[in-house]
């Protein structure tokens, strides 16, 4: 078994090997809980170590996701679990087969109790601990950290909850959403081999599945809008940074929540504005032409 994320009190990572066990995995949860709990006893190592942890995380994002000043590119968007952190996920791959025993056993109630029901041959939760099932008796692991809502947990970078939000057959993609202490992600991990790519919420597929939206608009931790490409095997995405901007269209500073495809290669925004101010008739259409996202009037 191997297991990559925060290790103990600090957020540069650890390798454990041995045999893999749900019983392992909780212990271990149970640890990470007591670790943290001892670190932040003391005022003054926390304020120590909450700065150490920061230039920690600085170091690790400067260094997954490129020079400063540059976007990421979408290889580096994507990563096997063979890294000491997926995100700042603690994440744990293994020889054996999922949910064949744990099939038989009640499921927990939670957000995504319901998709999980749907999917008792591949996907399983237990507690803190997220299973899903990988090609060639293999599994893929997820184990929160803390979760994002406890008033004790920092730094805020291991405050995270992870959802099963959708499975794509097709693509043979588990969507998971990760719900931070101020945010959110989501983690397309692909059932071959548990590649996992970042993406900016949970995406919603055009009607062929060759292209698929990622929109989040929450005003103040919201990641933007995203354009994924899914015809290659690792998924592309193409940050959209521009605004929709139609000769004869009034005031219109923000793009409505609602992504809505009107065919393979046309996206729309409805709902309500997020600014009052906004023009509810404006339109707001982006186009896919060559592979990549251009608005369109």
């Amino acid at each position: 078994m191997k297991i990559w994320g925060p290790a103990n009190s600090t957020s540069e990572g650890t390798v454990v090997e041995g045999p893999a066990s749900l019983s392992m995995l909780l212990m271990m949860d149970s640890q990470i809980r007591e670790n943290w709990a001892a670190v932040y006893q003391a005022p003054t190592e926390r304020i120590l170590h909450t700065i150490l942890v920061s230039i920690v995380v600085i170091c690790l994002a400067v260094s997954a996701w490129g020079q400063p000043g540059k976007s990421a590119s979408w290889e580096e968007r994507a990563m096997l679990p063979s890294r000491d952190l997926i995100w700042g996920s603690i994440v744990v791959t293994d020889d054996d087969s999922c949910c064949e025993e744990a099939k038989l056993l009640a499921l927990e109630s939670g957000a995504d109790a319901a998709l999980i029901e749907s999917l008792r041959e591949r996907a399983y939760r237990y507690g803190p601990v997220l299973w899903l099932k990988l090609e060639g008796n293999h599994s893929l692991k997820i184990v929160d950290p803390r979760p994002s809502n406890d008033p004790l947990c920092l730094p805020a970078n291991v405050c995270r909850r992870h959802y099963l939000a959708a499975w794509w057959p097709t693509h043979q993609y588990y969507v998971v959403d990760v719900g931070l202490y101020e945010g959110r992600m989501t983690y397309l991990v692909s059932a071959r081999d548990g590649r996992t790519s970042k993406v900016f919420a949970p995406p919603v597929l055009s009607p062929n599945g060759r292209y698929a939206v990622a929109w989040d608009p929450s005003p103040a931790y919201g990641n933007g809008l995203q354009l994924i490409d899914l015809s290659g095997k690792t998924p592309r995405m193409f940050d959209i940074t521009t605004s929709p901007s139609c000769p004869g269209t009034k005031k219109q500073l923000g793009i409505r929540p609602t992504a809505v495809w009107l065919d393979e290669t046309r996206l729309k925004f409805e709902g309500k504005p997020l600014f009052d101010s906004d023009d509810p008739d404006a339109k707001q259409i982006i186009q896919v032409v060559d592979g990549k996202p251009e608005w369109v009037c």
